[in-house]
């Protein structure tokens, strides 16, 4: 079989264990499917303006990235570019984009600049949302280079703030596939 299918295979079922609505996720850290999302989200953009999970709703929903950096991670830095790729798909469905990383504002700005994204990037430099969401990478231990980032996971959140889809794979060098993200979006009928 030719490796792509494999991967794009692989992707799928990946997405799929992990959006199953509650079903064995007790073990997966952070806010469950059905939850209310906890926190409101206060964060600076790639512009320096403040952002709330409010103000980044769309119409049916917001999805919402955490990854490690957009600025020394490149694993983060393809599954944002992808988001991106993906953009007028997921606004076609009624739900904005945005991401969290640990970089500050001006690490944002450049990415979002190289990179041409057009969605909102929040800067959590210190990982104080990341803390409060349970979502620390722990295998970082304070005063490393890395302390404080998350596990990369992507979250459906519908207008309510209800999460309706969560999508952590079980390293950062794994992603979402967004195909079947976007294929599940369809299938909640926001």
């Amino acid at each position: 079989m030719n490796r792509s299918y494999l991967r794009a295979a692989s992707g799928l079922v990946l997405s799929l264990v992990l959006s199953v609505a509650g079903a064995g996720t007790a073990s997966i850290p952070g806010p469950a499917v059905g939850a209310h999302f906890p926190v409101p989200l206060a964060a600076q953009d790639q512009h320096g303006k403040a952002q709330t999970l409010h103000s980044l709703m769309g119409k049916k929903g917001l999805a919402l990235v955490f990854q490690r950096s957009a600025d020394w991670c490149p694993f983060c830095q393809a599954q944002l570019e992808n988001m991106n790729k993906h953009l007028a798909q997921f606004e076609a469905a009624g739900l904005n984009v945005a991401s969290v990383t640990v970089d500050s504002v001006a690490k944002i700005a450049a990415f979002a600049k190289q990179a041409k994204i057009g969605y909102t990037m929040l800067s959590d430099p210190k990982g104080k949302i990341i803390e409060k969401l349970g979502i620390r990478d722990k295998q970082y231990p304070v005063g490393t280079f890395a302390y404080g980032v998350p596990r990369p996971v992507l979250y459906i959140i519908d207008p309510s703030g209800t999460i309706r889809a969560r999508y952590m794979p079980p390293t950062y060098q794994q992603q979402p596939d967004i195909d079947a993200v976007l294929h599940d979006v369809a299938a909640m009928k926001l």
